[in-house]
Order: structure tokens, then C-alpha cells, then sequence
């Protein structure tokens, strides 16, 4: 049995990256990577082509025309005759297609994703009102091996498939992970403590746990709390059942003491954990000559819960205090076309852009004197630890979860009460009007990372490693998994 760290890799880019982590000697070099779809889609003999429906890229753009985007050497557009038909998005700086959608009538109803040699591993279906209905995954000789009919959600129909085409239904991805694990890599499980990203994966992987002798900590990554997610709101739908049965858990690890406390509040149990994410040793402070002068920046996906247009209209009423200041906006998302019509409605064409996708966001805060966070929620804001890192002030919402535990108020940036745009905007063109202050909280920012570094992080979790086995009968289990 291989010791060493089972990591399984849902989104197999991320394979990468820890084999980059494990080269670099930040990972044991006995680091297994598992992943459910590999073992899904293996033992593909392609015994009969009525079961295959192989599809490439080229055969999908073939007869079509291609017109390039005047502004984003990333996106093209395809044609049939006079008919806008495909929607192509490619990795920044290369030739590898990231997704295609196909249009009908103006619409998308299919999303098309491709490995490195262009053929197609993944659809997405969309209904006529651009809902997601459902995912289906396909081997690279065209075998579909799964079709996932709640994406997005917890609970839920998942088939699966064999190489022979022999179907296996789910009723939520917690069966479908212990199905994996159990029939896939029981010899890895069996005396391990396992860490789920996946909180709402209770009854699978507690059904794992009786089963399999191991044990098994949970995470939240992000808020437990519904809308209006503040304090007496309900939790979410999809976390009910999970923190239910808390108590029943080896472990519960959260991002901030906050959110700790606010379990606690709500559920009086013991077992919660917080272990912050790591941050990279800082990089150094851009020089002023590379810091642009009065540039605010936002860099997060344009949806609903980072609240872009209520910062856009404050900034508009407030532009006139100081007219050497721009906001410029990265990141793409559902509400583009909507936030951009409403920068054209406010006339503020010239001082706040949207600035697409950025490949290195840490260059965007290292060129900008603030940025503004104005989530609803979050777990614990990664963009907020990546803005002090560059000496970026950060002026935020006192958001859960996050703020309170990453920016020292009035020492290395600044919150504001919850949904208070105005004063959000207000404070940001106060701090240009005294350069000696904004000046002192970019010089505080880099100090107040020291918290969360990696080595930190790596003691924190291997400290509940040892809480956890001395507590659990695992057999001879290895320390170093």
C-alpha cells in the first residue's frame, strides 16, 4: 500500500498543480493523485462503434467561418452562411481551446469543452432560458461513461456507465463518491483519514466511514448561511443535513474564527476546526513608477453575489470628488453585457472599464493604489490576502467571512458596514485625498500575511492528523498519509 498523501483531484487540471508542488518538495514524493473520472472512463476497449459518437473540434468548426475577436485574441466567432453559430473561447496565449458554445437561433444550448488534442471530453446541455440541465463526460474514444443531471447540486440523478454501456444510477454525489472509493481505491481508504471538500457529501461518506474503517474531516470553503448571509439567516439548502449530523464528525475545518463561532452559535458542537488558507510568500511591492496613481481595481467572476453594479452606480455619483481616479473591473461572468450597458447608461465609459479575464492578478493589484471587495459572502477571500500581498489596500464590506480576520482596520486597509456603497467609495477617494495614510496601510499590508503562510498551514493540519488518530481505532494507519 502506498503511503504518502491520497489526493483526489476532481478537476483533473488541478493534477497539475500538485505535481508541481510535489516536485518542488512541498508534497511527499510518494503523493498519490486519484481521480474519479480517470477511473470511470479506464477500461475502454472500444469493443463496438455503436456505443462511440466521437467528436473532435475540427469536425464541429469544419464549413464554418471564422471571425476573430477585434477585441480579445482569445474569443472567436463562427458562422454558417450569415448565422452566428459557435462561440469559442481559447486558454490565454496558446492554441488550446478552453470551451465552444454552440448557438441556435442567437441561443446557446450546448457547451462543448476539449482536451489538449481537441477532442471532446465534456458537454454541457442548457435549456431554452440558458438554465444548465445537465453534463454528460466522455472518455477520448468517445465513450460516455457519465451523465451528471444535477449539476451545481447536491442532490440528485448521476448514471454511470461501463465500458460495456451497463448503467449505474445515483441519488446524490455522496453514493457516487463512496461507489468510487469503495470499488475503486478501497485499498487506499481502509485505516485513512480522508478530508472531503465536499461538506454536503455526509451520507456517502459516512457510509464510507462505517465501512471502511477510516475517518473522514470535513470542510466549508465558503459561507453556510443563505441569503441575506448574515447573522440569523437560514443555511443553506444543501447543508442542512450536513450540519445536522455535525457532532457525528471527526472534524469540521472552516477558513475563519467567525464562522467558527457562528457554528457553534447555531449547532453547540466542539469539533470545528479553523485552518485558514495558505498563502504564497509574499511577492515584492511593485515600484511606484509600475503603480498607477489613482487606479481602484475589482478583480472577481461578474455575478450577482460581488455586487459590481452597486459599486458601479456609487462610484458614478462620487466621480466628481476626485477626477484623476478609474475603476477598472476583471474578470468575466454572467453579468457583463449588463454591467457594461449600465457603465454606457451612467456615462462613465472613460473611468470604469472592464477589463475581461486576467491571467495574473496579482499584476492588476500590483499596478492599483485599492481594491474594493463588495461580495455578499465568501469563505475567506483569497483576492483580499493576493491585494495585501502587492501592497494593494483593500476597502471592504464587512462580508462573511474573511475581513475581519485578514484586513486590520485602519492599519493596513479599511471595513465599511455591510451593503454601504456609499461609504465603500467614499472611503476610497478619502484615502487618495491623504497619500501619507493610503502610503502607511500599503507598506502594513505585506506585514500582515505572516499568519498565513504554508508552513503554518501544513502544522495546523498536521496537528488535527494526530487529534484525529489518537481519538479514531484505524488500525495501523500511517502517520505520513
Amino acid at each position: 500500500m502506498p503511503t504518502g498523501l491520497l489526493v483526489h483531484v476532481w478537476q483533473p487540471g488541478l493534477r497539475h498543480e500538485v505535481e508541481r508542488l510535489t516536485e518542488a518538495g512541498l508534497l511527499p514524493e510518494e503523493t498519490l493523485v486519484v481521480n474519479l473520472h480517470e477511473d470511470f472512463s479506464k477500461n475502454d476497449p472500444r469493443a463496438s462503434s455503436d456505443l462511440y459518437s466521437l467528436q473532435t473540434f475540427e469536425g464541429y468548426e469544419s464549413g464554418l467561418r471564422k471571425v476573430s475577436d477585434d477585441n480579445d485574441a482569445n474569443i472567436a466567432r463562427y458562422y454558417f452562411e450569415d448565422k452566428y453559430v459557435l462561440f469559442v473561447m481559447y486558454q490565454p496565449g496558446s492554441d488550446r481551446i478552453l470551451f465552444a458554445d454552440h448557438l441556435r437561433e442567437g441561443k446557446r444550448y450546448k457547451r462543448s469543452y476539449f482536451d489538449s488534442e481537441n477532442l471532446e471530453v465534456r458537454v454541457s446541455w442548457f435549456s431554452q432560458s440558458n438554465q444548465l440541465e445537465y453534463d454528460e463526460y466522455f472518455t477520448n474514444a468517445g465513450r460516455r461513461y457519465l451523465v451528471d443531471e444535477c449539476p451545481g447540486k447536491y442532490l440528485g440523478r448521476i448514471k454511470a456507465y461501463d465500458s460495456h454501456m451497463n448503467e449505474t444510477v445515483f441519488d446524490s454525489r455522496g453514493e457516487l463518491v463512496h461507489y468510487w472509493l469503495t470499488n475503486f481505491r478501497s485499498e487506499l481508504v481502509e485505516n485513512s483519514i480522508l478530508i472531503s471538500e465536499y461538506a454536503f457529501m455526509f451520507d456517502g461518506l459516512q457510509k464510507l466511514k462505517d465501512t471502511n474503517n477510516c475517518a473522514v474531516i470535513y470542510t466549508l470553503h465558503s459561507s453556510h448561511l443563505g441569503s441575506p448571509h448574515r447573522s440569523g439567516s437560514p443555511v443553506k439548502s444543501e447543508l442542512v443535513q450536513t450540519l445536522a449530523n455535525l457532532e457525528k464528525m471527526d472534524a469540521l475545518v472552516v477558513l475563519t474564527p467567525q464562522q467558527r463561532m457562528d457554528l457553534f452559535k447555531l449547532t453547540k458542537a466542539t469539533n470545528i476546526e479553523v485552518i485558514p488558507h495558505a498563502h504564497p510568500e509574499p511577492s515584492p511591492v511593485a515600484p511606484d513608477s509600475i503603480r498607477e496613481h489613482g487606479l481602484i481595481v475589482m478583480v472577481s467572476r461578474l455575478t450577482k453575489e460581488k455586487q459590481h453594479a452597486k459599486v458601479i452606480k456609487e462610484f458614478a455619483s462620487q466621480a466628481s470628488v476626485n477626477e484623476s481616479v478609474k475603476l477598472e473591473l476583471w474578470g468575466r461572468g454572467p453579468l457583463e453585457q449588463e454591467l457594461r450597458q449600465l457603465i454606457k447608461n451612467l456615462d462613465m465609459e472613460g473611468r470604469i472599464k472592464l477589463m475581461g479575464f486576467s491571467t495574473e492578478p496579482l499584476r492588476e493589484y500590483a499596478r492599483a493604489e485599492i481594491a474594493l471587495f463588495s461580495s455578499q459572502y465568501e469563505g475567506q477571500s483569497i483576492s483580499l490576502m493576493e491585494a495585501l500581498s502587492q501592497g494593494c489596500v483593500p476597502v471592504s464590506f464587512d462580508f462573511k467571512y474573511g475581513p475581519r480576520m485578514i484586513i486590520q482596520d485602519m492599519i493596513n486597509g479599511a471595513i465599511v458596514d455591510m451593503n454601504d456603497s456609499e461609504d465603500l467609495i467614499a472611503t476610497a477617494f478619502r484615502l487618495f485625498a491623504n497619500p501619507e495614510l493610503l502610503n502607511e496601510f500599503s507598506r502594513n499590508c505585506l506585514l500582515s500575511l505572516a499568519n498565513f503562510s504554508q508552513e503554518s498551514n501544513a502544522n495546523s493540519w498536521a496537528e488535527l492528523f494526530i487529534k484525529i488518530k489518537s481519538s479514531e481505532n484505524l488500525g495501523n494507519h500511517d502517520s505520513s498519509r
